[in-house]
């Protein structure tokens, strides 16, 4: 892998833009380890005060200062030994026993509830029924006056899927998150909708049955690697939950249930292909729910929005030839894992059009950087495209502090991204996480995004607005390729235009960031203390 943190200067694809127009440049070569190297940006200490929710020992993670570059391997081809789960393994007769009654029957919380994690099987009947109209959500317990309904979906099973000490994808990212959004009183606020496996039907939309029945294979004696994914006794229950959460948020938003839904899952999925699980993905969390969606009567145009810093190759390849499902990807190009995600590549066949991306060329970039991507080229395409659904996947390791990303972007703008996206799917919106790797920091940037999924304003951001040059250059290239499927972009589909465009909405922009900045709090404040 090139090093992850270094500009390529005229190497990349961005070299051909002012020469004779695009002019495709060889595929990059799947790189085949995901941690050649960590960014010279450390991550900050993770901890978070807990209010009562067992999170995981701290023996079983490490801080993100520590993580080792050994944990990498080549992108995996699945154990040919696995076969179906048998859900008797004494680790899953315990998790059952401990959340359901001697009768079967779900246990009540303290407050006489059903737990959240009700499954849809033990609502509706077997695990295959999903023709039933609605889902049993349990409303929210300090739901605030003016709230959005926003559906809440996650299970603590899913901590139970467990790597070798050390690695980056530790149970405590969801534990911690989920924390998070207790103790500020937003988890509160959200309705608790039911956690629950996803079923074969669900998975074989976007894997094949014999990925599946791979996955779900007998647990081992031992934990043990495949690839770069690691497996331990309950990763199978785990990895359907985390696809079963991803379609039920999904199918609570389509069908009304609530508004908007944040699944809070593990493991995360995109990077897994249609036959094979890699990138520390087992299933394609996203496109199962994205497919899933296409079943529900209204939605005819479902728009995957990927704001992890890695390109999602898994979702790309599974949709690459699909109009009504559209896959948008802003990530770290360049040689960056996984090695895919080309600016030329824009889907095949019927799809062609329908895949964008935009292959940052470096580490570093800032909030203003992914802001002028949506101003100038996303959002006028996303509003032509006119999804009926937006389903996010939520990474958040281009974080400032994110032991793998080496981006520099604050948490609140994941608040600012949420609040386009909500606005551009009219309403109906759906966040699945994906990475993020600095415990604290992706707990925050979800914290953002909470706050204006249930309705409220993103903080002010305060970072300088100064878009990188190569920013530019890339997004000119991007403009330039995407017009020939979206007319909207044509009026800066020529680089000279787009030069033009870019200095107008740069005077803009910077005019508004000053008068933003001079009235936001941490200004003030240091303006009384002088």
């Amino acid at each position: 892998m090139a090093s992850e943190g270094s500009a390529q200067g005229d190497d990349g694809p961005l070299k051909h833009l002012h020469e004779d127009g695009p002019v495709r440049t060889a595929d990059n070569t799947h790189n085949q380890s995901l941690h050649a190297e960590q960014t010279a940006d450390k991550a900050e200490p993770d901890s978070m005060p807990s209010t009562g929710q067992a999170v995981p020992k701290e023996e079983d993670s490490v801080k993100a200062d520590d993580q080792d570059a050994s944990i990498q391997s080549p992108a995996s081809t699945l154990a040919e030994t696995l076969s179906l789960l048998s859900l008797s393994t004494p680790a899953a007769v315990e998790y059952k026993s401990s959340r359901l009654g001697q009768n079967g029957q779900q246990k009540e919380d303290d407050d006489g509830n059903h737990a959240s994690s009700q499954t849809a099987s033990q609502t509706r009947g077997t695990p295959d029924q999903s023709d039933a109209p609605r889902i049993l959500v349990r409303k929210p317990a300090k739901p605030q006056e003016g709230d959005v309904s926003v559906g809440l979906v996650y299970d603590a099973i899913m901590e139970e899927h467990r790597g070798p000490p050390g690695h980056v994808e530790r149970p405590q990212r969801t534990a911690v998150l989920v924390e998070r959004l207790k103790e500020t009183g937003l988890a509160d606020r959200c309705c608790h909708v039911p956690a629950r496996q996803a079923t074969d039907e669900e998975l074989q939309r976007a894997h094949t049955a014999e990925h599946v029945r791979h996955i779900s294979g007998p647990r081992k004696d031992d934990d043990w690697l495949m690839g770069d994914n690691f497996y331990s006794e309950l990763t199978p229950v785990a990895a359907r939950y985390a696809a079963g959460c991803s379609v039920q948020a999904v199918q609570a938003v389509c069908r009304g249930d609530v508004d908007r839904a944040f699944a809070v899952v593990r493991p995360p999925g995109h990077h897994a292909e249609c036959a094979r699980a890699m990138g520390f993905c087992f299933y394609n969390n996203v496109a199962v729910a994205a497919m899933a969606a296409r079943q529900e009567p209204g939605i005819e145009r479902v728009l995957v929005l990927d704001w992890d810093v890695h390109h999602g190759n898994g979702i790309e390849s599974i949709l690459y030839d699909r109009p009504d499902i559209m896959y948008i990807s802003l990530h770290r190009g360049n040689g960056f894992y996984p090695g895919t995600g080309e600016v030329y590549d824009a889907g095949k066949g019927p799809g062609e059009g329908f895949n964008v991306n935009i292959p940052w060329q470096r580490g570093g970039l800032s909030d203003a950087d992914y802001i002028a991507a949506f101003d100038l080229v996303l959002e006028p395409i996303i509003g032509a495209y006119a999804p009926d659904l937006i389903i996010v996947s939520a990474g958040f390791d281009a974080v400032v502090g994110d032991p793998l990303g080496g981006m520099s972007l604050s948490p609140e703008l994941f608040g600012h991204l949420t609040e386009r996206m909500a606005r551009l799917a009219r309403g109906k919106l759906v966040l699945a996480l994906e990475g993020g790797y600095n415990l604290r920091m992706t707990a925050e940037c979800a914290r953002h995004c909470m706050q204006v999924l249930l309705g409220g304003k993103p903080a002010v951001l305060d970072t300088p607005w100064k878009p990188a040059k190569d920013s530019e250059l890339m997004l000119s290239l991007v403009a330039a390729i995407q017009a020939q499927h979206w007319p909207v972009l044509e009026s800066i589909s020529i680089p000279e235009r787009f030069s033009k465009a870019w200095e107008f909405y740069l005077l803009g922009k910077q005019t508004a960031a000053s008068l933003q900045v001079k009235s936001s709090p941490r200004t003030r404040s240091a303006t009384k203390k002088r």
